[in-house]
């Protein structure tokens, strides 16, 4: 029998307008629904955002959350509490605990409200976020993402990412894992993926060279990464 197919629910990074989505939803296997959850640009708070999120997962029999950095914590709190229709969870450049720590955490935190002020510029975009080789399509649609959240609003998203913690709920955690990991990501180090396969029962890892927005990057092989985790479950 032909299994049924999956709802993607799609949670966005730090710019939470989930129009970075675009190009690899428009890769994505047809016959596959998605939802892209998209963040009001006045909330800053995961303890604001994961209820947001929860009203919007379907009854569905088989649905699969994907999210990208920002929202990885998000996703592992509502794994951890969701009922049987969330059948996995997909972790983009993700982690469970704040990706710096002890003085440079303490510094980015500190700096937070200027960072976002003005937009970055195309140079910022290619070096921490999409490559030094991104198209210039790319960069200007990060850029103009950035633009719809209040820079106060995006320094708050940085001090959650930097303070947070969800390793506790990652180990409740009884649904298959997918970690992709950008091999060329300058935010997310190496080591916050490996903490996750150490933490969770049961994930798996795939490496896919490219920088931290890996699947507006890499669209074809994040999407053939994901259909091959969908078919193993």
């Amino acid at each position: 029998m032909a299994k049924i197919p999956p709802i993607l629910v799609c949670l966005p990074g730090l710019d939470g307008s989930g129009t970075l989505f675009d190009d690899f939803l428009a890769e994505v296997a047809l016959g596959w629904e998605r939802i892209v959850v998209r963040y009001p640009p006045d909330l800053s708070s995961y303890y604001d955002l994961v209820p947001l999120v929860q009203a919007s997962m379907p009854e569905w029999p088989r649905v699969i959350l994907i999210a990208e950095s920002f929202s990885t914590p998000i996703a592992i709190r509502i794994a951890a509490q969701a009922s049987g229709h969330l059948q996995g969870l997909v972790l983009c450049a993700g982690f469970a605990s704040s990706p710096l720590h002890g003085l440079t955490r303490f510094l980015v935190s500190a700096i937070a409200p200027m960072l976002f002020k003005p937009e970055p510029s195309e140079m910022a975009v290619k070096l921490f976020l999409a490559g030094w080789d991104a198209p210039k399509h790319m960069t200007t649609a990060v850029r103009e993402a950035v633009r719809t959240v209040p820079p106060a609003v995006l320094a708050g998203r940085l001090k959650q990412v930097l303070s947070c913690d969800v390793r506790a709920q990652l180990s409740n955690i009884y649904r298959p894992i997918l970690c992709i990991r950008a091999k060329r990501d300058r935010l997310v180090r190496p080591a916050c993926t490996q903490e996750i396969l150490r933490v969770s029962r049961d994930a798996r890892l795939v490496e896919i060279d490219g920088p931290h927005l890996i699947l507006q990057r890499q669209t074809r092989l994040c999407e053939q990464a994901i259909a091959d985790f969908i078919h193993d479950i």
